[in-house]
């Protein structure tokens, strides 16, 4: 949805090419459950660092640079599955 903000279009065509604008710096860092806030900052014609939950960035097409946590809820406690 950042993507298609920031080219103003629904045509993956268009798009495409936002995905690595809005995912890495610079901008204003967009935390998990902050789409809204993305959504404006890019109405508005700011920029965005969309950092989500992982915090890491995008270094190409599926591939990511950085580490994160793997998590799986069991019985309301969080457990640790892998570090990746």
């Amino acid at each position: 949805m950042l993507a298609m903000q920031s080219a103003d279009s629904k045509d993956p065509a268009d798009y495409k090419d936002h995905i690595m604008k809005v995912a890495n710096a610079p901008g204003t860092k967009i935390g998990a459950g902050e789409l809204a806030k993305g959504l404006e900052i890019l109405r508005g014609g700011g920029d965005i660092d969309y950092v989500g939950a992982s915090g890491v960035e995008l270094i190409g097409p599926g591939e990511a640079s950085g580490t994160y946590r793997e998590v799986v809820m069991k019985g309301g406690k969080d457990t640790t599955v892998a570090f990746r």
